[in-house]
């Protein structure tokens, strides 16, 4: 077995240095070797000789009943598949060895040569990172039938950057670039860096591609680097070269664009053609009109050529949900012009969806089933339609009787209509503004049970959606959502709302029927760094979300208009959410989770709806306890010992913490301390 260290470096990261290593350590969980041993275990047991002796008897066996079956061609053919998996299987196992050999990992045998040849790895590596008068040696040390190998680093002073010049011979790329010193990415005063110079060069390529240059070639981009004028500094020349046979590079103008359904079904010469803004649809008719997707092209004639405006044209027709693929491609007609061909596939315009599942935790277990059926473009607005039902049994944790388990029954449908753009009329010149921002509002109708161990709900809801993506976040605000939610206790919690109703407690009133009106609006963001090379990208996520129920009520009694049969509650609710996960090293994450939030009721009552409260415990919250425990008066003094009710612990604050440790150890098995 090899274990690697390396000492001595103080700029560069262990981490970075780690992935340079040829001879691989064997991983460990814990600091134990944990797959090592398994595949030494496996190993043990392995007994080769016995098993090429066992595989040709059952080679000759079935050649032998192969032979025997020869004028019967059903068992002949049955014998041959037979055959053919024992081959393979015990191929596989000569190969591969017994299953706690493939579950393991060999020991990593040292090896001199592969040791000489990490030192010049991590050498050169020093040397991308400006330290170029670096020096590396290694030491190995036996113990224990294992070798420990030592690096030791000696960094240096690393270079410096002195100059940064640009060198073009096209003046209509010079006059773009510069100011070169200001926009660059490598300033005077960095630590030379290799890593820099190949993100400059995406940079300068991405810009010219997006001023024009369609075709450009980043080859065309190089850099001369000089670290002999003066000790530990550089001197970089950025380089703009020119094609062999021109002058200059040529920059290209958007002339035509041509929409296009394909269609194979459709006899190719029947097209039907229709020019809007200077954009030709070809074979749209059947599906929708110009007018509704020419606000979802991004580009137009007349448009200098842009990559960021092409991949923008296709983000924002395929966040459509309409087509199945969409192809941009480019003609040039001459040197300053391009035609631009959009080709799409549509989806199928019914599709019905099927999903068992269930989410298992610790103390929970929630088998689910959910159908769904969608409609694509059912009005030609581009819009989708789709109804769902779903069906789950949840099993839970808590604290009914002396058991330690409930269930929660629930049946849910939902209909939901969903429309790219604002549902409301607005100046064409307006839609196409707003559509950079992808708009998308949803209509949704939907009624739900849900059979609880205190009582039986049913529950009819409509809202109004409206979605906006913008750069860093994304932003949904429902101005209109109503539900109608019919409590049905059962008799042991209804004797509990009835003791409540005695000693005062306003709270049993949380479970008469009611009549909820909320406006809520909600920010997320995520960062992701799309770059990261080395495992899992990290990531975080941020969402804040303000809810204000009853707000109408302060406007129309409601109450009065329903003559006072159902309450209509008014609360104040806000919450924000924050996740962020961190790789660390090969197989493993740190995660944290942090929720806060506040409910206000402000009506009469100074109640809210009984799901407006915050509840901790369960599946998605902190695992260790039971769903809805954890929580004030967890162990009150008025517990019953043979209630048949659940005491579930709701709160109107709420500071939550998750911190967790994550382990990759076989294959997709992972363990967490959290």
């Amino acid at each position: 077995m090899v274990t690697q260290d390396v000492i001595g470096n103080k700029q560069i990261p262990t981490a970075d240095l780690e992935s340079y290593y040829l001879d691989n350590s064997n991983r460990k969980v814990a600091g134990v070797p944990f797959l090592l041993y398994l595949y030494s275990i496996g190993k043990y047991y392995f007994n080769k000789p016995f098993i090429e002796q066992s595989y040709k008897k059952v080679l000759h066996s079935y050649d032998k009943r192969l032979a025997a079956a020869i004028n019967q061609p059903k068992k002949y053919e049955r014998l041959e598949k037979e055959k053919k998996k024992q081959v393979e299987y015990y191929e596989r196992l000569l190969q591969q060895g017994n299953m706690f050999m493939q579950l393991g990992e060999e020991p990593r045998l040292y090896s001199p040569d592969k040791r000489k040849a990490t030192e010049n790895n991590i050498l050169q590596y020093l040397n991308t990172q400006g330290f170029f008068n670096a020096k590396v040696t290694s030491r190995v040390k036996f113990k224990h039938r294992g070798a420990h190998v030592c690096y030791f680093i000696q960094e240096s002073e690393p270079f410096i950057l002195r100059s940064i010049t640009l060198n073009t011979l096209d003046p209509a790329i010079k006059n773009i670039l510069e100011p070169y010193a200001e926009t660059s990415l490598l300033k005077r005063g960095q630590c030379y860096n290799q890593d820099l110079l190949e993100q400059e060069r995406d940079r300068i390529y991405a810009l010219l591609l997006n001023k024009g240059y369609w075709g450009f070639n980043k080859n065309y981009i190089w850099f001369n680097v000089d670290n002999t004028s003066q000790a530990t500094a550089v001197s970089i020349e950025t380089v703009i070269g020119l094609p062999s046979a021109e002058n200059t590079h040529p920059a290209y103008q958007i002339a035509q664009i041509d929409f296009t359904i394909v269609d194979e079904a459709r006899p190719k010469d029947d097209q039907e053609n229709t020019v809007l803004h200077g954009i030709t649809f070809k074979h749209i008719q059947n599906y929708f009109s110009p007018k509704v997707l020419i606000s979802k092209i991004s580009i137009k004639p007349g448009d200098i050529y842009s990559a960021q405006a092409v991949i923008e044209l296709q983000k924002r027709l395929t966040s459509l949900g309409i087509f199945k693929t969409v192809q941009v491609t480019h003609v040039p007609i001459d040197q300053q012009s391009v035609i631009t061909h959009i080709k799409t596939h549509v989806l199928e315009k019914f599709q019905l969806e099927h999903e068992i599942g269930t989410e298992i935790a610790t103390n929970s277990f929630f088998p689910f089933y959910q159908s769904t059926l969608k409609i694509r473009n059912l009005f030609h607005q581009l819009d989708i339609l789709s109804t769902s039902l779903q069906f789950g049994i949840k099993l839970d944790s808590g604290s009914t009787d002396e058991s330690q388990f409930y269930n929660v029954n629930n049946f849910e449908t939902n209909i939901n209509w969903q429309i790219p753009q604002f549902f409301f009329p607005l100046p064409t010149k307006f839609k196409h503004q707003l559509a950079a921002y992808r708009p998308v509002t949803k209509i949704n109708i939907g009624y739900k049970f849900i059979n609880h161990p205190n009582y039986k709900s049913y529950s009819i809801n409509q809202g109004l959606t409206f979605t906006t993506r913008f750069k860093y976040f994304v932003l949904d605000i429902a101005p209109l959502n109503i539900r109608f939610i019919d409590y049905k206790a059962k008799p042991d919690f209804k004797k509990e709302l009835q003791h409540r109703k005695q000693q005062g407690d306003i709270t049993y009133k949380k479970y008469d029927s009611l009549l909820d009106t909320n406006i809520i609006i909600k920010v997320t963001t995520r960062q992701k760094v799309n770059n990261f090379k080395k495992g899992v990208a990290p990531y975080s996520r941020f969402a804040v979300v303000l809810e204000s129920g009853g707000t109408a009520q302060n406007i129309i009694n409601l109450e009065k208009l329903l003559n006072y049969q159902f309450p209509c509650f008014k609360y104040l609710k806000g919450q924000l959410r924050y996740t962020q996960h961190i790789p660390l090293k090969r197989g493993s994450t740190f995660a944290l989770q942090y929720i806060t939030g506040i409910l206000y009721p402000y009506s009469q009552l100074r109640i809210a709806p009984p799901d407006k409260y915050f509840f901790i415990g369960g599946t998605s919250s902190l695992r260790a306890w039971g769903s809805k425990t954890l929580g004030p008066g967890s162990s009150g003094p008025n517990a019953q010992k043979n209630k048949q009710y659940l005491d579930e612990r709701s709160g109107e604050l709420l500071i939550q913490l998750n911190v967790e440790f994550r382990q990759q150890l076989i294959g997709i098995l992972e363990g967490a301390i959290f």
